[in-house]
């Protein structure tokens, strides 16, 4: 999930030998194919790889602020020798879209218009004996929550009535805080 005029680093992919009789370490070149207004990039590339291992490579999607929201796809390829592979999927561009990240939301404070649709995504992977579920609990405004949400997990709301409406994290009430702000037309 993206959001125009946004960057944003997501899951790694994952790259192993493509022979179990690898004796060297290896060169892996990858590529994208990406519609206008979407740009990818890889920390490594090459990326080397070495006989019994497997290597990540985080991506890093920059989205243009004119990219019109819907669903996306992009290829991604990598090459060595004369070893290829191509991995297809759908990115969602969504007009509005909160991380969780790092036990924050990112940003924390939004303003949209009336009958908009805000989109949150559980970004934190567990760790140090966390889980990292989250959630969103309004306050004040209208009196929503969701689920609880495991990484990569989405909830959305619609914003039908002016005014501010403010949400929190019950698994990180203090650190967790945010605010949409709705106005009309």
């Amino acid at each position: 999930m993206l959001s125009p005029g946004g960057s944003f680093f997501y899951p790694s992919v994952s790259i192993a030998p493509a022979s179990t009789t690898l004796t060297a370490s290896e060169n892996v070149s990858l590529n994208s194919t990406l519609p206008a207004g979407i740009a990818l990039s890889f920390d490594a590339n090459p990326a080397k790889i070495s006989p019994g291992t497997t290597r990540s490579v985080q991506l890093t999607f920059n989205v243009g602020q004119s990219v019109t929201p819907g669903d996306y796809q992009v290829t991604v390829g990598a090459k060595s020798g004369s070893s290829s592979a191509v991995a297809t999927f759908t990115v969602h561009v969504v007009q509005y879209l909160v991380l969780e990240q790092g036990n924050l939301f990112v940003p924390d404070t939004l303003t949209v218009k009336a009958g908009s649709t805000v989109y949150w995504i559980n970004l934190d992977a567990p760790a140090g004996g966390d889980p990292e579920v989250h959630n969103v609990t309004f306050t004040s405004g209208i009196t929503a929550q969701s689920a609880t949400m495991a990484q990569y997990a989405t909830f959305s709301q619609i914003f039908s009535t002016a005014g501010t409406n403010k949400y929190f994290c019950t698994f990180h009430p203090s650190s967790m805080l945010g605010t949409v702000t709705v106005t009309l037309g």
